[in-house]
């Protein structure tokens, strides 16, 4: 799935693409997973501008509306003459620059809203802060955790809480900081919950400087522009190999119904 950090480098290429392009048309083959979304809606606006909150990735259009992306597990956005691997995109929105975007996901999880204000989406009015941002502070953090009985993993990935953070990120952040992914929030140390809250920053910005994973931030086939920071993955789906850190066996567990990967030495 993609996390923070593919959604945002996607946000960034789509926004040099599309900020000042007009809708010229609109194709809807599958409205099942489109709220809203109709064409006469849409056709003659602008795109002034792309953006993301958590994982979810929108165009601001001159209407006011917006287009909100979520491309869950599997969602895909193409953008050129075709849909490239794309197969059967559910919406395809051409551009007076004669490209279009098309939008599809094969397992049929991802969704596309077309709302006046973010705050329409439920997941987005209840979501918590962006943890690059500077709202996102210690005491915030701190205060989280020492009140919550999560398992700190769950903590991580609730979306209410902290915003973008999923399963691959949470285990690297974890690894990181030296954390078993089954601790109890509210059982960290002072210092475990600083090396935590860096931790967030520091994986987050690093995935970022790679440009996150490439499974995730393709736009079109021969896209030369995508992640890379599947390289520098420590533990997550490793399991069995040794831990970078200490040499000792990666394990997975389930956490909360997530496939969970861990140094047993290191994390404690």
């Amino acid at each position: 799935m993609p996390e923070l950090p593919e959604v945002e480098v996607l946000r960034r290429k789509l926004k040099r693409l599309l900020e000042g392009s007009k809708i010229e048309e609109v194709k809807i083959y599958d409205d099942s997973r489109l709220k809203g979304v109709r064409a006469e809606l849409i056709v003659g606006d602008t795109v002034l501008d792309v953006g993301r909150r958590g994982k979810h990735l929108y165009l601001e259009l001159s209407s006011g509306s917006k287009l909100v992306f979520h491309l869950r597990l599997k969602g895909k956005l193409v953008y050129g003459l075709d849909s490239g691997d794309l197969k059967n995109p559910w919406i395809e929105i051409k551009f007076d620059t004669g490209n279009s975007l098309f939008f599809g996901d094969p397992r049929r999880m991802a969704t596309l809203d077309l709302v006046k204000d973010l705050s329409e989406i439920k997941a987005i009015a209840n979501m918590g802060p962006e943890p690059l941002n500077e709202d996102f502070s210690f005491d915030f953090f701190k205060e989280g955790l020492s009140k919550s009985s999560k398992t700190v993993k769950a903590i991580l990935m609730d979306q209410s809480f902290i915003a973008g953070i999923g399963n691959v990120y949470a285990d690297e952040i974890l690894f990181r900081a030296g954390i078993h992914p089954e601790r109890k929030a509210k059982t960290l140390s002072p210092s475990e919950l600083e090396r935590l809250y860096l931790s967030v920053k520091d994986v987050l910005k690093e995935a970022l400087n790679h440009k996150g994973m490439s499974e995730y931030t393709s736009l079109f086939s021969d896209d030369e522009e995508v992640g890379g920071f599947d390289k520098f993955i420590k533990v997550h789906g490793r399991q069995g190999e040794p831990c970078p850190r200490c040499g000792a066996k990666i394990v997975r567990i389930e956490v909360g119904g997530r496939g969970t990967y861990f140094c047993p030495n290191c994390q404690v």
